[in-house]
């Protein structure tokens, strides 16, 4: 179920950033990076639901927290990128 939200999740974010008639270059680079990010994500919710120990259930859990972390900060970069208005030449 996780890994189905973490592609939804992943789905819109790359929906709401191509939305705009006129992608900056930088907001289509960090898009690209979030978009990696969500893979890492759901490859390791998907190792996490087949773990068999307690300690790979930690660790995978605490990796899963600590790229949500960051992951939070991409978007919020983006977010930032997307809605600055353009420089002028």
């Amino acid at each position: 179920m996780l890994s189905k939200l973490i592609s939804a999740h992943a789905e819109a974010d790359k929906l709401d950033v191509r939305r705009s008639d006129e992608v900056l270059a930088p907001v289509e680079m960090l898009a690209d990076a979030a978009g990696a990010q969500w893979r890492f994500l759901r490859a390791r919710v998907d190792e996490l639901a087949k773990a068999t120990t307690g300690l790979d259930v930690v660790a995978l859990t605490r990796v899963l927290h600590a790229v949500l972390n960051l992951h939070l900060d991409l978007e919020r970069r983006i977010l930032s990128a997307r809605d600055e208005p353009p420089h002028s030449s």
